[in-house]
């Protein structure tokens, strides 16, 4: 049956067309439900504590809910939550990084929202949808599938120049040859090319020095870096991939995670040395430190991070500490091609990832906190990098935001943000909702560890740039990716891709003396079968590329 539905799934994915698909992420994200809490000020204006980093527009609609009676299964006793009741309509009319304001009207009478109540943005807000193009009903029927919380309530079809509306209560979303724009409570929130949002990778041109990739589909297309070579392949599918000294034996180890187990394996070498974890909830990936110390993320659902430091001891691998309350990952500070500071980030009920944010320590037996760690508000650790891109010597806190656009900030101010969404590994993670009333989970993309490359006197980060698709939203993976370079120029960060797609995602990234090394994984992610393959390109060759 499972086969079944895989194929008769696959076949309707065939049917979607190619241009929907390309921008349709970006628009189900910005017509998404968001939970928010009201906040009230002194002088009755209205606010919501969600802003810019969560993707809110001015314009931006909102329904209002006052709890209700507690529902109780009566077989068991237990509390299902509440059946909360619509109060009012809000419309977003500023927008802060962190909050927002609202202007309302009443559902019930009289209504007056209350600091903590419920808003929820989107909820059965009423969408017209006016084709100008009289060939929009494939990405029509797309929308209501992925927007099923609206309420849809016409299709119709127009000729000529598309009058802006007038009306604040709705969602217009008005098709032409090439552009779709989305209106919201009176104001333009959006609008997608729809020849594409990404970019298309460019034929790569052959060179002399670049062989075939061994194993990869495609392979035949040369790499635009005549020195990107072949370095290995394993036979299976991996979620995070490194390379470092561990010991005082001078050894040089690859470092991998492969479904729930850890493997350390001498470079050369087929020797394996590998821990796996048995215990219950969700493994987010690991990170890789000094003295043999590596980092195993765990998510427990409703309970938060119970992570785990392990320690490598030249011919077996120790747990260290266990029941972490971080999500931890070694940073390289100073620059120095070593990653020595460990941070963690504490878990959120609500956004998995918390605010608390302090520097470890390992000491025994234990992982210790030591002093709070200052980032920009919003920052989560998950795919972040810290360094000086820009180089005017302060620290720059690049991480993906979430409409899956890669951010990068110093101090707390923007400085960058990428111009399209990017898709993130094959991992996701479930988070179950824990307020009152709200019954569907959310999905968190697990994105790679950026690369932290030093050219010269310049540090560029290296980032997995998979592609956005319709493919990724509903759960799947990325079906190609290459390598994305984040630099300064001309007094501002830029960011370019490789002209050559892979056949897979890229998984990994990372760096190990005087070259980058890529990871790309390809095969059936949802059976879990695949390969891996990594690959290298020197810093002087990517120098070269930037114009270096």
């Amino acid at each position: 049956m499972f086969h079944l539905l895989r194929i008769l799934f696959v076949l309707l994915l065939a049917c979607v067309p190619a241009a929907h698909a390309d921008y349709l992420d970006s628009l189900v994200t910005d017509l998404s439900k968001i939970d928010g809490s009201i906040l009230t000020t002194s002088d009755g204006r209205v606010l919501i504590n969600k802003g810019k980093t969560s993707g809110v527009h001015k314009g931006d609609l909102w329904t209002i809910f006052e709890p209700g009676e507690g529902i109780t299964d009566p077989a068991t006793g237990k509390s299902l939550g509440q059946l909360s009741t619509p109060i009012a309509h809000g419309r977003t009319v500023k927008v802060e990084q962190e909050f927002s304001e609202i202007t309302y009207t009443c559902i019930q009478p009289n209504c007056r929202p209350k600091q903590g109540q419920l808003a929820r943005r989107f909820d059965e807000i009423p969408v017209i949808f006016q084709d100008g193009t009289s060939e929009g009903t494939g990405l029509y029927e797309l929308m209501r599938s992925r927007l099923p919380h609206l309420k849809w309530e016409a299709y119709t079809r127009t000729q000529g120049t598309f009058t802006p509306p007038a009306q604040t209560d709705r969602i217009f979303v008005h098709a032409a040859q090439d552009i779709v724009t989305v209106w919201s409570g009176g104001e333009t929130i959006a609008f997608y090319k729809t020849s594409s949002l990404l970019p298309k990778a460019q034929p790569a041109t052959p060179s002399a020095g670049a062989g075939p990739i061994p194993g990869i589909k495609g392979s035949s297309t040369q790499l635009t870096f005549e020195s990107f070579r072949h370095v290995g392949s394993l036979d299976f599918l991996v979620d995070h991939v490194e390379l470092a000294k561990l010991d005082a034996s001078n050894n040089l180890y690859f470092i991998y995670l492969s479904k729930r187990t850890v493997s350390i394996q001498p470079a050369g070498k087929p020797e394996r040395f590998s821990y796996s974890y048995d215990g219950f909830g969700e493994i987010l990936g690991i990170s890789v430190g000094t003295d043999g110390l590596i980092a195993l993320n765990i998510y427990i659902p409703k309970e938060g991070f119970k992570s785990r430091m392990l320690r490598f001891n030249g011919d077996h691998i120790e747990v260290v500490a266990k029941n972490i309350g971080y999500m931890m990952s070694f940073f390289d500070l100073d620059g120095n091609g070593t990653k020595e500071t460990l941070i963690g980030q504490n878990f959120d009920k609500e956004d998995l990832f918390g605010a608390a944010i302090h520097k470890l320590a390992v000491s025994g037996n234990d992982v210790v906190k030591k002093e709070a760690f200052s980032v920009p508000a919003s920052w989560n650790i998950n795919g972040a990098f810290i360094a000086d891109i820009n180089g005017n010597g302060a620290m720059d806190y690049g991480y993906y935001n979430v409409g899956k656009k890669l951010v990068v900030y110093e101090r707390n101010r923007l400085i960058y943000e990428s111009a399209e969404p990017l898709g993130g590994s094959i991992k996701t993670v479930q988070v179950e909702p824990t307020l009152p009333g709200i019954s569907n989970p959310k999905t968190f993309v697990i994105w790679s560890q950026p690369a932290v490359v030093k050219t010269g006197e310049t540090a560029v980060a290296a980032i997995a740039a998979n592609e956005n698709t319709f493919w990724n939203m509903v759960g799947g993976a990325p079906s190609k990716g290459t390598v994305g370079i984040l630099y300064p120029t001309g007094g501002r960060l830029v960011l370019r891709k490789l002209n050559t797609a892979f056949d897979g995602p890229v998984q990994s990234v990372f760096t190990y003396k005087d070259e980058l090394y890529v990871v790309v994984v390809s095969g059936d992610f949802f059976m879990g079968a695949g390969q891996t393959h990594i690959l290298a390109i020197t810093f002087k060759d990517l120098a070269k590329a930037l114009g270096g």
